[in-house]
């Protein structure tokens, strides 16, 4: 929901629904609603909708790009913003002036002077969203992590730098959006490295010689595998491992073949 400011009569919604979701305006407080627009990207995972706090009739709806209005919500464009990192969460608009613009993304945060036709990125706040975070046993231990629409990084816990740990002794690992990244525990230059959907390959870090291992089940068979699938080494045997989706999988030789280890877990087939 969004509430003009300047006349909290005026609300916008959006809607997920499998026929009837988009975009709808109230003038009456909510009391009663009219459909504008059929766009609602990635209901439940973005959902978001902002008026321009100068004008009732410009809304922008968030989503993997941004979508932009012509006509007061009836229709939108997805060329406006570009050339910055998407999957949008967060916007601000300076009720002084429209053209001053704060976003928020996978990507970090942008400031726009010219309501978003052109953007700056702040590239001096850190940050990162860590799904899954792993430690090795070397001295100093390293660090691994996946990252929201960012990869998946290793980097160590200490240096010899006086100036402490550089951006030069973090490593890209693994692509996509970064899950679980897990390093054996005996091995540190093998480390197990999953991302979306299922998909998962093992990794040698000295020669950066990368194998996919994702599991592929058996004629008639169907594997479920998560948006975010938990991997784990045997604390027994360094090459068994095991992998989560909607039947537990195992494998005695670092992935390279598998077997399942538990029945359906799930009620559901999707």
């Amino acid at each position: 929901l969004a509430v003009y400011q300047r006349e909290p009569n005026v609300v916008y919604a959006l809607v997920e629904h499998a026929k009837e979701g988009g975009v709808y305006r109230s003038d009456d407080r909510g009391e009663s609603f009219s459909k504008l627009s059929g766009t609602n990207p990635r209901p439940s995972y973005y959902s978001k909708i902002r008026i321009d706090p100068n004008s009732d009739r410009r809304v922008w709806v968030l989503g993997a790009p941004m979508f932009t209005p012509e006509d007061g919500g009836r229709t939108f464009k997805t060329d406006v913003v570009d050339k910055i990192h998407g999957d949008f969460h967060a916007l601000w608009i300076d009720p002084a002036n429209s053209d001053r613009m704060l976003l928020g993304s996978d990507g970090g945060i942008h400031l726009s002077y010219d309501r978003g036709r052109s953007w700056d990125f702040v590239n001096t706040v850190p940050l990162a969203q860590f799904y899954e975070v792993a430690l090795d046993n070397q001295r100093p231990y390293h660090v691994y992590g996946g990252l929201q629409d960012n990869g998946s990084w290793e980097g160590p816990s200490g240096t010899v730098y006086r100036q402490g740990i550089s951006n030069d002794e973090w490593l890209r690992v693994g692509g996509g959006d970064g899950f679980y990244c897990v390093p054996d525990p005996s091995d540190p230059d093998v480390v197990y490295i999953e991302s979306q959907d299922g998909n998962v390959s093992r990794l040698y870090r000295s020669t950066r010689q990368r194998r996919i291992i994702r599991p592929e089940p058996p004629r008639g068979e169907k594997y479920r595998l998560n948006w975010n699938s938990p991997i784990l080494v045997s604390p027994h045997d360094h090459k068994t491992i095991y992998y989560g989706g909607n039947r537990v999988l195992g494998s005695k030789n670092r992935g390279d073949d598998w077997t399942l280890v538990s029945p359906d877990l799930t009620s559901r087939d999707n």
